[in-house]
């Protein structure tokens, strides 16, 4: 998979100014920073993505990255670049304190993951990336991230855990206060995964990647690509995934990773770490606001968010770095794409029925938007122009959706038209 990440160093996926840090967790944990000391990376470069034709296309089959769309409009990054992962805390890593010299502290990241809302406003500056409507319903195919690995045990083989989470299975969060939305999938510390997921894979891994000491983000060789196997995510819901480290050899207290070439010890585990980033730097601040739920998911030592023992939650987003961390993530997606973008000067628009193609006996949904409240009538016909079934309502001006049934429809296309005061419009979906 290196293709893909090279694609995205070239493209400026990867973007704007940045500041690297040597990950940590501190014994305070959840009040102390839990990626560690900053410093400035000597060899990053700033990307320039490439201006790409927008060709108005009905349908969007791309990776969307929601980190590369904050970088389009002009945000700066800390990334971390020695973030270990480990089922608990047991394990010691080395860590180097501003002198420089070595010191040890306990693993404290079980899991990470991102949550995905293909909503945000920032897509608007990819083209080939817009964002959608809360009328689209999208699929997710695939999902990329970026790793480093060192493997210090011959003939030992460790496991990425990736679980995915789609629609309902992704439990919606809200912070007291003024904070904006949080979502996330549940956490159970006795497995050290969730008991939700949709769906979820398991990955042998043993082979170290080039430049593993190294801080910078070149380090991060290695990248997966992995099909998550979801059914649809449906209009205004949610996608996630998470990824754990599951070692391939037992271990014991104040066993050492080797995350640092400083590393010392009776018993060197194998290290896996994710690409962790932060929004803005000691010298650039974040400045973008969101109102979707893009943000990542963080499972750390004694970090609780409901109260029965049993359940715990994603993410670690304090209220002053919510929606600010993330796993450089990556999804791919297929959407109509469906919102209402042509409207009269009166502020009346048809949009695409989704999902197109459809399925017989089903389901298909209709956007549409008013220019002011009135009877609206929508009426389905066959190419011969048979009426199918029709609806009227009173609705208020603004943007809606009907959702008419399919019925036992028979594979071909389709016409639907709406008529609202004196706006009248048509258009066609396939149903396959």
């Amino acid at each position: 998979m290196k293709s893909l990440f090279t694609k995205l160093f070239a493209t400026g996926f990867i973007a704007t100014s940045a500041v690297v840090a040597v990950g940590q967790v501190s014994e305070a944990g959840n009040t102390a920073n839990p990626f560690g000391k900053e410093f400035v990376a000597d060899d990053l470069t700033q990307f320039t993505k490439e201006t790409l034709k927008k060709h108005g296309k009905v349908a969007v089959e791309e990776w969307y990255s929601y980190m590369g769309a904050l970088g389009e409009n002009g945000e700066a990054y800390t990334y971390f670049t020695g973030t270990s992962m480990m089922p608990d805390s047991l394990a010691v890593q080395i860590f180097r304190d501003d002198n420089d010299a070595p010191y040890a502290d306990h693993v404290g990241v079980f899991s990470v993951g991102q949550v995905f809302d293909p909503q945000s406003e920032h897509f608007a500056l990819i083209p080939e990336t817009p964002p959608l409507s809360r009328f689209n319903a999208y699929t997710v195919d695939s999902v990329a991230f970026f790793y480093k690995y060192r493997n210090e045990n011959p003939g030992v083989t460790d496991t990425v855990l990736i679980q995915f989470f789609n629609n309902s299975d992704v439990a919606a969060l809200t912070w007291t206060s003024d904070q904006s939305r949080t979502a996330a999938p549940t956490y159970t510390p006795a497995l050290n995964r969730s008991e939700d997921a949709t769906n979820e894979i398991k990955i042998p891994i043993s082979e170290s990647t080039d430049g593993f000491y190294s801080t910078s983000i070149a380090s991060f060789s290695g990248t997966m690509e992995v099909a998550t196997g979801l059914p649809t995510t449906g209009a205004s819901s949610l996608t996630a995934f998470t990824i754990s480290f599951i070692p391939g050899m037992a271990y014991e207290f104040g066993d050492t990773l080797v995350n640092d070439s400083l590393v010392t010890g009776d018993t060197k585990l194998n290290t896996f770490m994710p690409l962790i980033v932060r929004q803005g730097t000691v010298n650039n601040p974040a400045f973008l606001a969101d109102t979707t739920m893009n943000h990542g998911v963080f499972a750390f030592t004694n970090q609780r968010y409901s109260s029965p023992a049993a359940q715990w939650y994603f993410p670690y987003n304090t209220p002053n770095n919510l929606a600010r961390q993330h796993v450089y993530s990556l999804f791919k997606l297929a959407s109509p794409n469906v919102s209402v973008e042509d409207l009269t000067a009166n502020g009346y628009g048809l949009g695409n029925a989704y999902p197109n193609p459809a399925s017989s006996n089903a389901e298909v949904n209709i956007p549409f938007k008013l220019g002011q409240g009135g009877t609206v009538s929508i009426e389905l016909f066959d190419l011969v122009g048979k009426s199918i079934s029709s609806s009227t309502s009173k609705l208020t001006a603004g943007e809606h959706v009907e959702t008419m049934s399919t019925g036992n429809l028979k594979p071909g296309i389709y016409l639907y038209t709406i008529s609202a005061g004196n706006y009248t419009a048509s258009k066609k979906f396939t149903i396959k």
